[in-house]
Order: structure tokens, then C-alpha cells, then sequence
């Protein structure tokens, strides 16, 4: 949520507290109309991270001089998964039942297949899940040189996901640790 002098914007504006919030840049790969049923209309959106859709929809509206507002929101995809590949309840006690779960659960190495991978040794992923920081060395390899200010990198030993990192100007930030 976007903090506004450390609190969160939604709730001032829900309390009657108006905010100037500055614009930032977002991107807008496509909006498609998938049905209307006037006053409604039903539509989808493939955007950028960080984009608040109760705001494009209200910024639509104005747009047109008729005001809007959302009554319902639904992320259907986010990075490489999506909600077609999910899962049912119904499916998953099956899978339960029969003992293949396994199978058809996504592990998070590959759920986060996008992000940059380092591998690093047992004994260093083991100081890293005791709160150890190690240094940026320790973690170099040559891929590391196309690893943008705020990428995220994931820290593997073997087949295991030990943290996410985001890089900064300073250097990086542990962003979760996994044990």
C-alpha cells in the first residue's frame, strides 16, 4: 500500500483525510472489454507491477465525464503463473489422497523462474538462514553484472530457494529468508 507520513493512503481517504499523492509512471500493455451490462462493465488488464487498477478505473471514468469505480477485482496472472494453470480444492484433496501431491505442486526455485539465480555452497546458505549478510563478493558470478538497481536475485544451494535478494544503490537488501 502507498504510505502517506507512515500511514497507509487508503485509510486516510476512508477516514475523509484528503492526500495530494504524486503520480508515478506506470505501464498499460493492453485493456480488453470483456462484457457489458450497462452500468457494469467487465474488463481485463495487463500492466506493469505496482499499478492500482481502482485507480485506472476511476481515471477511466473521468476520462469519459461519467465517474467509476470497481466492484470487483481479480489478478489472474502474476509474473509466470497463472490462475488457469492453479488448482482446485477438489483437486488438490485428490492429489492428497493418492499421495501425489508432489507432483503437481510448483516448487519456489520454479515459481520464481524470472529472477536471476546464484548458487552458493551448503555452509553459506546455512550462515545466510541464521542471519548472516554475506557480502556482495561472496555472492558475485558473472551473471551477477547484468543484475539491475531493484532486481530481485534468488540465493539457491542445490535445488533448494535459501532468500531473495532486491539490489540497491548501496548494495542489496535481504527481502526473505527461507528455511
Amino acid at each position: 500500500a502507498v504510505h502517506y507520513n507512515g500511514k497507509r493512503a487508503y485509510e486516510l481517504a476512508r477516514n475523509g483525510i484528503a492526500i495530494d499523492l504524486q503520480p508515478k509512471d506506470v505501464r498499460i500493455d493492453y485493456i480488453t472489454i470483456l462484457s457489458v451490462d450497462l452500468p457494469y462493465v467487465w474488463f481485463e488488464v495487463g500492466c506493469s507491477s505496482g499499478t492500482y487498477i481502482r485507480t485506472l478505473a476511476a481515471d477511466l471514468g473521468k476520462s469519459l465525464g461519467i465517474g467509476a469505480h470497481l466492484t470487483s477485482l481479480r489478478r489472474i496472472k502474476s509474473g509466470p503463473l497463472h490462475v488457469d494453470d492453479a488448482l482446485t480444492l477438489e483437486q488438490i484433496a485428490h492429489h492428497l489422497s493418492s499421495n501425489t501431491i508432489e507432483e503437481v505442486i510448483i516448487s519456489l526455485r520454479n515459481a520464481l523462474k524470472g529472477m536471476i539465480e546464484v548458487e552458493i555452497s551448503d555452509e553459506l546458505a546455512k550462515k545466510i538462514r541464521n542471519g548472516y549478510q554475506p557480502n556482495w563478493e561472496e555472492l558475485s558470478q558473472e551473471h551477477i553484472s547484468s543484475f539491475n538497481p531493484h532486481d530481485y536475485l534468488k540465493i539457491i544451494t542445490g535445488e533448494e530457494l535459501v532468500a531473495i535478494l532486491r539490489k540497491d544503490e548501496k548494495g542489496y537488501n535481504i527481502i526473505k529468508v527461507f528455511t
